[in-house]
């Protein structure tokens, strides 16, 4: 069984030297705890991620499709037509040089994907060719764990990087440290753990239906 958050906090709060009984020490805490959980999270697509499907539909002229608020890493996407005919939208490589999505003046089926921050800060998927007609997405992904830092398997890793961010500052290079080391022998276990799996971003055919274990439905 893992630590409760409370435990984690008090851990926090003792090496910090702080007391829980202070609401502003209280508060600096969990806040530090949350911001270094989401940190974790987003560096790797680990397997103690929960898995979402979502389904949403996209009509003769669309292209851009806004991901859920609760979304961290995008998996897989789908694409169901009026027959139900299943086809893989492929991503398309993300880095500026090689963005080379058909022309908007394109239409037909989709079958590239990009995954891109807009000016709000809110992940949306751009598909290309834009549709020519109706279709079913379903769009496979990762949940944030903003709301909760208790589904990082290594609690320890959680406090290194709340000393990195409160500690004192001669201190901080050391946690700084530990943290990143911690982070990469989680994920070398986690790694491990689930088989080494491939993840996203390259175009096997394989890929988008085989992701960590077994198929994505």
């Amino acid at each position: 069984m893992g630590l409760s958050a409370k435990a984690i906090e008090d851990i926090a709060l003792y090496k910090l030297g702080r007391s829980r009984v202070d609401a502003t020490d209280l508060t600096a805490v969990q806040n530090a705890l949350s911001a270094v959980a989401d940190d974790v999270a987003r560096r790797y697509p680990w397997s103690f991620l929960e898995r979402i499907v979502t389904t949403t539909t996209i009509t003769a002229g669309d292209y851009q499709i806004s991901l859920p608020e609760d979304f961290l890493h995008l998996r897989a996407v789908r694409l169901i037509d009026s027959d139900n005919v299943v086809s893989i939208i492929y991503p398309q490589d993300e880095t500026e040089e090689d963005y080379n999505l058909p022309d908007l003046d394109d239409t037909g089926t989709p079958n590239k994907r990009w995954l891109y921050v807009d000016s709000g800060g809110n992940y949306k998927l751009e598909l290309r060719p834009i549709s020519d007609d109706s279709f079913t997405v379903k769009i496979y992904y990762l949940k944030d764990v903003s709301d909760s830092y208790l589904c990082i398997p290594n609690p320890m890793v959680l406090i290194f990087g709340v000393m990195e961010l409160l500690g004192k500052e001669e201190t901080m290079i050391t946690y700084k440290n530990l943290y990143e080391a911690g982070i990469k022998e989680m994920w070398e276990g986690d790694r491990i753990d689930r088989g080494d799996e491939p993840f996203m971003h390259t175009s096997e055919e394989t890929q988008d239906f085989n992701i960590y274990q077994g198929n994505l439905d």
